[in-house]
């Protein structure tokens, strides 16, 4: 009986250490509990609260600002209409600047500019400058943003760098690139 409570309470443990994991990791489809595509109700379940988006004029996405587990993220909600006529709110982008949450890589916020490349050489990476960075003639922040594509899922991870340091990360759909 001993043996068994025993394994019980390991196997367990091992389950708690991975949701913990998996919940703290960003991929091209997810970042940390929230999941690109998610309806409203899936994202109402994580926060467990009520979450308001509506359709403004032309725009076809609503922003919103959110804290779960003490990180504060922004979750922007795409307005879709079905074949049947019916809209659905689904979510299109998250960001943040959540130190805790890392690629399943270890790139995260803090990480640098030479990480990134050194974690992702072998996949499909973009390195643009931030178009205002010279308007600004600010030589003291030089802002890149680093795009790891994921062409199949149509998904992407942006890493956003001042300094060579990643300083926020966005999961976003790329459709039409």
């Amino acid at each position: 009986m001993k043996k068994q409570l025993t394994l019980t309470i390991l196997f367990l443990s091992f389950f708690a250490v991975s949701f913990a994991q998996d919940a703290n990791q960003i991929s091209t489809m997810r970042f940390g509990p929230f999941k690109l595509g998610s309806k409203i109700a899936e994202v109402e379940g994580i926060l467990k609260s009520k979450v308001q988006v509506k359709k403004r004029g032309d725009n076809w996405a609503d922003t919103i600002n959110a804290k779960y587990n003490g990180a504060d993220y922004r979750l922007v909600f795409t307005n879709e209409t079905d074949e049947k006529n019916q809209t659905t709110w689904k979510l299109y982008s998250i960001s943040s600047k959540n130190t805790s949450l890392k690629t399943k890589s270890g790139i995260g916020i803090g990480s640098t500019k030479p990480q990134i490349l050194l974690a992702y050489d072998k996949f499909n990476l973009t390195v643009t400058n931030d178009w205002e960075y010279k308007e600004k003639n600010n030589v003291k922040d030089k802002i890149q943003f680093i795009q790891l594509a994921d062409y199949e899922a149509e998904t992407m991870i942006y890493f956003t760098t001042v300094d060579r340091n990643v300083t926020e990360i966005e999961v976003s759909y790329n459709i039409g690139d």
